[in-house]
């Protein structure tokens, strides 16, 4: 028999996390699962770590392979995949024990194409943990405009969504590799495909943020986000979808682009304003001239040599520094309070009545109505 989820987690040089991330794993309350390892080429003590979980697990299979980025491993692990459902996991994060489980049947009493929860964010330097909500109270997103609103409030990682496996493989959903931020293509891709998107309003991730990782370290190769979203454009071009989303696409081009433009390290930020410039069509020029909020428009006039704009948007960065440090300090002292019992208590609910009302239309299949995609 099938297992009810595979999670894929692609592995290189982290031996000094994997453990967490590994008996985070092996421990989930759901045992029906399938754990894909994939050692992208590592040179540390991953691969032994990798070995000494599946000797005693036999729910755990490796796949070594030459380094080729996190996109290629995950890539590598497809063919594999046994699970009704596909979940990611890097292996420098870890996830709740709950977290198969309660996606699993609310993934199931819901019939969706893909289920996306929410995070927490770990900073490795401040041993911080803080919850990163996101915006939109909607639990279902199955029209254009409902899937407007999930692209422009939600994030765009992998790992926050438990897949259908059946879903990923007829549209073909795969990782662009040699690049970074490979996860905005793919999220753009499930999005505009699906017919319904649930979203499990809990926290089953932990996020770890660490320096000098691929995701927070600001080298040239962080450059790749312009074709990444060339790539976003053309798919949507393609499957005839951008009129439609041709608004939201242009908003978080622009946001994204930029957001890497001002953070990148100082010796590649003339090469990153200068893609930025080449890179805006007419349609994305008129939305930073007459939509656009005011860090993006003088960001944008600041490259055209308007130097008023240029003030603004220097005194603007400056500002939002300060600001971050401040966040920072006031993380240590205000760290949970938004997490309220009785929230965690309806989630918990929530939860509990999906995995019942799915057993109970198990057993009883004739009896208990299917709850219906919707049109």
């Amino acid at each position: 028999m099938s297992p009810k989820i595979s999670i894929i987690i692609p592995v290189y040089n982290v031996e000094a996390y994997l453990r967490q991330c590994m008996d985070s794993v092996v421990n989930q309350t759901m045992r029906d699962i399938q754990i894909i390892c994939i050692n992208d080429g590592s040179t540390d003590g991953s691969r032994a770590i990798l070995q000494e979980y599946a000797d005693q697990d036999s729910r755990i299979e490796i796949i070594d392979k030459p380094n080729g980025g996190q996109s290629s491993a995950r890539n590598a692990a497809y063919p594999s995949i046994q699970g009704k459902y596909t979940l990611f996991v890097d292996s420098d994060d870890w996830i709740d024990l709950k977290t198969c489980e309660n996606t699993y049947y609310y993934a199931e009493q819901t019939q969706a194409d893909f289920v996306h929860f929410q995070r927490y964010h770990y900073k490795q330097l401040t041993s911080s943990l803080t919850p990163s909500p996101q915006k939109g109270s909607l639990l279902f997103y199955d029209t254009p405009e409902q899937k407007k609103r999930f692209l422009t409030s939600k994030s765009h990682s992998a790992c926050q969504s438990l897949y259908r496996t059946d879903f990923l493989r007829r549209h073909s959903l795969r990782f662009p590799e040699g690049l970074v931020h490979e996860d905005s293509l793919f999220f753009w891709q499930a999005v505009t495909r699906a017919e319904r998107i649930a979203f499990l309003p809990g926290f089953f991730y932990y996020y770890r943020q660490r320096p000098f990782s691929t995701v927070t370290s600001f080298g040239e190769n962080r450059l790749g986000i312009f074709q990444i979203y060339a790539l976003i454009e053309e798919d949507l071009r393609t499957t005839g979808n951008y009129p439609l989303y041709q608004d939201e696409f242009i908003a978080t081009k622009i946001r994204e682009c930029m957001k890497i433009a001002v953070a990148i390290r100082p010796e590649f930020r003339q090469k990153a304003n200068q893609m930025f410039l080449e890179r805006l069509g007419e349609a994305e020029i008129d939305y930073l001239k007459t939509k656009a909020a005011p860090r993006y428009r003088d960001y944008y006039l600041s490259l055209t040599g308007n130097r008023m704009a240029w003030c603004r948007h220097s005194l603007r960065q400056a500002f939002r520094s300060v600001v971050s440090v401040l966040r920072e300090a006031g993380r240590f002292f205000f760290i949970g309070r938004k997490n309220k019992p009785e929230n965690e208590q309806l989630l918990d609910l929530v939860c509990q009545l999906s995995r019942e009302l799915v057993e109970l239309r198990e057993a009883r299949s004739e009896e208990y109505p299917t709850l219906k995609r919707a049109a």
